[in-house]
């Protein structure tokens, strides 16, 4: 990433502040408090101020949302996350009567995005692989980590073997 390594020196309110503002603008799409337009004034105001002072300058602890995911969050969750709150928030707003299905549907074109682009490109799918592997809840879905469980498991029993 140029200019904001991943996670160096970033500030941890600023990531929490990120957290919060992200939630509350998804959260405020499925609630009949705000119109598209006030909506959208409170996503400048949230979203814009941080996302604008997150590109500011390159080297300081706030980055930008877009660096903040493609750090934290691996492609398969974050694609398909934007790409259905993205849908079934437009689906709201124009009033569609079913915005949850119109969400799930685009949440499978991001995750089938996701998964094609991956796996075209050597360099992506190498880092999104690391990010798996060191993701404590996901690394049992981690394949490197299977086979490495395997490898172990079958060493230990050939030492026992050995010795017994």
């Amino acid at each position: 990433m140029a200019g904001k390594r991943c996670g160096a020196n970033w500030s941890n309110l600023w990531l929490w502040a990120w957290g919060v503002v992200a939630v509350t603008l998804i959260v405020l799409v499925f609630t009949p408090l705000f119109s598209f337009v006030q909506w959208a004034v409170a996503a400048g105001i949230g979203f814009g101020t941080m996302e604008g002072l997150g590109l500011w300058h390159p080297d300081d602890p706030y980055p930008p949302l877009t660096h903040v995911i493609r750090c934290y969050v691996p492609r398969w969750a974050a694609f398909p996350a934007l790409y259905g709150i993205t849908a079934a928030a437009g689906a709201v707003w124009l009033k569609y009567a079913h915005p949850v299905r119109i969400g799930l549907l685009f949440s499978l074109l991001g995750w089938l995005t996701t998964h094609f682009d991956t796996a075209f490109d050597e360099t992506a799918e190498r880092r999104e692989q690391e990010k798996l592997d060191a993701t404590p809840g996901l690394r049992v879905l981690s394949p490197r980590i299977r086979v490495a469980h395997r490898f172990q498991r079958g060493l230990e029993q050939q030492r026992s073997r050995s010795q017994g």
